[in-house]
């Protein structure tokens, strides 16, 4: 397979910890595309010109991170991924809505900021941006395994793309935004990511 994506995109640094995650990086070769660049070679595999994009052994070309993460998770059989696949599915569901939208947020501002500056819509997708934060901290606060008696925060006895769609949306705002400062107001939340983000296929693919 063939995976074109930019390093410093979020969309493309969750297909890439998901081709890791589940043991296909092998036969994975990463191409970095800069989708910014007219380039019809790229526009023939993707004609909508986003990254990622991943083109299969056959040619089949599947763009858009969500198709490409189903791909991968049903391929791998990696049923332990997929959230769907849990016995609090819709649990898990909500809280890999709220990761793509926090993604969204961050990326759409970092766009307006490049490109549109256009200041009243970058900041009401800040503002959501700190609302779906809260509302992760909130959800995660029930889910985090806490030790006895110092009450430490462990590493998640389970991970799944929804876990590590918050890992990378939040690392990516860590990144890009950093001035957002959503760990004083998220401290349970921070605490489990700083854990989560040890993991070898989200720490090989740190955002610089």
């Amino acid at each position: 397979m063939k995976l074109y994506l930019n390093t410093a995109s979020p969309y493309a640094r969750l297909c890439r910890v998901l081709v890791m995650e589940t043991g296909l990086a092998a036969g994975t070769e990463l191409i970095n595309t800069d989708p910014w660049t007219q380039s019809d070679e790229f526009w023939r595999i993707n004609p909508a010109g986003k990254i990622p994009a991943l083109v299969l052994q056959d040619g089949t070309t599947l763009i858009e991170s969500t198709c490409i993460a189903d791909y991968l998770i049903a391929t791998s059989r990696r049923t332990d991924l997929d959230v769907c696949s849990s016995k609090i599915a819709a649990r898990r569901l909500e809280v890999l809505g709220l990761a793509r939208a926090a993604m969204d947020c961050a990326f759409g501002t970092v766009i307006q900021h490049r490109f549109n500056k256009d200041p009243a819509l970058a900041d009401r997708w800040l503002q959501a941006l700190s609302r779906i934060i809260a509302r992760l901290d909130d959800l995660h606060e029930s889910e985090l395994r806490i030790s006895s008696p110092d009450n430490r925060v462990l590493e998640p006895a389970r991970c799944d793309l929804a876990d590590l769609t918050v890992a990378v949306a939040l690392g990516y705002v860590d990144f890009r935004l950093p001035d957002v400062g959503w760990r004083e107001n998220a401290p349970r939340l921070a605490e489990w990511i700083e854990i989560l983000s040890e993991r070898s296929s989200l720490a090989a693919t740190r955002l610089s």
